[in-house]
């Protein structure tokens, strides 16, 4: 390796400010389609500096284990350490006690260099829903740092051996890496999302560069340039649609690696252009603005608080408030700690750092245990967001394919009844539903089944794009169990306009599609949607089922109730006149509700929850008996359910 390339590269803190600013500006809702993608460019970066100083201690004969990681320890635990407990602190006064009960689980998990498994595993009810997750940014920290811990061994190993040895294997380990990202969106999404064997190659990527020549003069400027359109392209052709990371991530990476390649043995104009001294600056706070970012616009000015859409002065202080606290982070935090003004000596900053991880490990086991705190909230809020008594239900029983082939599916009404007669089927709407199924079944002593899975509407045939065609087995087995326990009726509940119109805030991502060939859009949804009825309700009665019964969607919410009701309850606001109107309700829904309407002439009951979940001004009703009916926008709460009783009760 040569001086040149052990050499401080300003261009690579400039690189840092291309990562971090469109992925501030993603979460921000401002632009940037593709930013999220400024994370793998960290990745890229990451593992050429890492590697880069692994190589220069070995070949000069002083690497130590121990001095790495104390290096590590200095540059990420302090600042990380205080963002994850001044949001703790901030989660006290504003979260509701299930959120803040999971932001323990994270923190805890966050310590002990797990967040990415935690959010990994995080896929029960609710999972989605990143805006109640202030930690969940951390899950690329963990990825790094994993790779921090096992990198070096295996560097220091293949050292001894020789530079082809090191690049033989490195080279290898990126392939294999590689291969197994690229068929992560299609077969293991989650996983290839969050774990480091798919990852590992972003960081391989970077490895590798320290050990082959830099480019040649003439190829400089083309080479950097192109590296630079590649971050771009990614970063603005990209959705939040895109299958990620897959081959997708190959272009900014690439692009990346292209970059930091090219400038190896000396600048170009775009490297010039990288050292501009405003980019530099946010390179610099990069690290801290990268952890700050998300907590703010999650917590600290959540969203999630509003009553109407973010105005652009809103979203300017959201970003504004991230950058302050960056830069404080970094000049009273990050700087001391790493120029060793504080704590200069290796064993104080390893016991700092150990101290560190058992603070934030047991404040958040405390909150998990104690399951969010909830003496800390006034009485009136948590009795808000409190199940009726005896009916503490946990929403969390989605289940799966293979638990649905091996007979594990959830059971509800009078378990002593002596056969199952029903079936509640569908996604999110109803498993937030089931409480009053399973009230009324106990009533009536009967005995049925729930087959939910957040995301996938009961409609055979039919898939999400975005999560690819998995859907299709989970309908197949739904319905050989249905035949299997000769079950005579059935209940289809779900969020039917989500599928057909998209989601009213955020992206189209929900259109559901029985032919890949079908654009992706909402009339071609709408059409799978009539069709996917039409062939669930025959196959249905091919199976036995004799009362279908099918349940309109429950109104869409403008707010995140329980949060903005909370909020609201917490700074002396009224909470009246929140919820979404009745004329609302319908136009959202006119197109479904013709469907469901005309399946009558099929013999299949259509139940309409609307006038249940409506006050005398035909505005939903989002308070009954001091307890908020709905969790967040569309998802009904324990007491919600239960307003559905003189609705459903007949058909039990």
């Amino acid at each position: 390796m040569s001086s040149t390339q052990a050499a401080y590269r300003q261009d690579i803190d400039g690189l840092r400010a291309v990562a971090v600013l469109p992925v501030v500006l993603y979460h921000a809702g401002v632009g940037c389609t593709g930013g999220y993608v400024g994370v793998d460019v960290f990745f890229v970066i990451s593992g050429f500096l890492i590697t880069r100083l692994l190589a220069r201690d070995l070949e000069e004969g002083r690497f130590s284990l121990l001095e790495f990681w104390h290096r590590r320890v200095r540059r990420i635990f302090p600042a990380a350490f205080v963002m994850v407990m001044l949001t703790l602190l901030a989660g006290g006064f504003l979260m509701l006690t299930a959120d803040y009960k999971e932001l323990g689980q994270s923190a805890l998990a966050q310590s002990f260099i797990g967040a990415n498994f935690f959010f990994w595993d995080d896929t029960g009810y609710f999972a989605t829903a990143a805006d109640s997750k202030p930690l969940l940014h951390t899950w690329s920290l963990a990825v790094e740092e994993q790779f921090y811990l096992l990198f070096p061994l295996l560097l220091a190993a293949l050292w001894r051996r020789g530079m082809n040895k090191v690049r033989c294997v490195l080279m290898t380990l990126l392939v294999l890496s590689l291969v197994a990202s690229l068929f992560g969106p299609a077969y293991f999404p989650t996983t290839a999302f969050y774990l480091l064997p798919t990852r590992a190659w972003e960081l391989l990527l970077g490895a590798v560069l320290v050990f082959i020549p830099g480019a040649k003069r003439p190829l400089r400027a083309a080479t950097a340039a192109t590296g630079l359109g590649m971050v771009f392209g990614a970063v603005f052709i990209y959705t939040a649609q895109t299958p990620f990371p897959g081959m997708a991530a190959v272009l900014p990476c690439l692009g990346a690696a292209l970059i930091i390649w090219s400038g190896v043995t000396g600048p170009s104009w775009v490297h010039r252009m990288l050292c501009w001294r405003p980019l530099v600056f946010v390179g610099l706070i990069s690290y801290s603005l990268y952890l700050w970012h998300w907590p703010v616009l999650v917590l600290v000015l959540s969203r999630k608080f509003l009553i109407a859409a973010p105005t652009s002065l809103f979203v300017t202080g959201q970003i504004a408030a991230a950058f302050v606290l960056a830069v404080l982070s970094w000049r009273f935090v990050e700087t001391p700690f790493r120029t060793k003004g504080w704590l200069p000596q290796r064993r104080s900053m390893l016991r700092f750092g150990v101290a560190c991880t058992l603070i934030t490990a047991v404040s958040g086991a405390i909150l998990s245990a104690t399951k969010g705190l909830p003496a800390r909230l006034p009485a009136a809020v948590r009795q808000l967001t409190a199940d009726p008594p005896g009916l503490e239900y946990d929403p969390n029983i989605a289940t799966t394919t293979e638990a649905i082939r091996a007979d594990h599916v959830p059971v509800i009404g009078d378990v002593a009844a002596p056969a199952p007669t029903f079936l509640l089927w569908g996604d999110s709407h109803a498993l937030a539903s089931h409480p009053v199924f399973d009230v009324l079944a106990k009533e009536k002593g009967l005995r049925g089944y729930v087959i939910g899975r957040t995301g996938t509407t009961p409609l055979l045939g039919t898939w999400r794009r975005a999560v690819g065609q998995e859907a299709l087995a989970f309908h197949a087995a739904s319905l050989d169990f249905i035949r299997l326990k000769k079950l005579k009726t059935v209940f289809l509940v779900s969020y039917w306009a989500l599928y057909t119109e998209g989601h009213p805030n955020r992206s189209s991502e929900w259109f559901i599609t029985d032919d890949e060939k079908l654009p992706d859009n909402s009339e071609a949804a709408f059409a799978v949607f009539e069709h996917g009825l039409t062939r669930t309700v025959a196959a249905l009665r091919d199976c036995g089922v004799e009362k279908i019964c099918l349940l309109r969607q429950v109104p869409e919410q403008p707010i995140h109730v329980a949060d903005v009701l909370t909020a609201r309850m917490l700074t002396g606001q009224s909470v009246e006149h929140l919820g979404a109107t009745l004329a609302a309700y319908r136009e959202r829904q006119r197109r479904v509700d013709r469907v469901l309407d005309a399946m009558r002439a099929a013999d299949v009951l259509v139940l309409d929850p609307a006038p249940l979940l409506m006050d005398a001004e035909s505005r939903t009703i989002l308070i009954h008996d001091d307890r908020a009916t709905f969790e967040d926008e569309g998802h009904l709460s324990v007491e919600g359910s239960m307003l559905l009783k003189p609705l459903l009760a007949p058909y039990f």
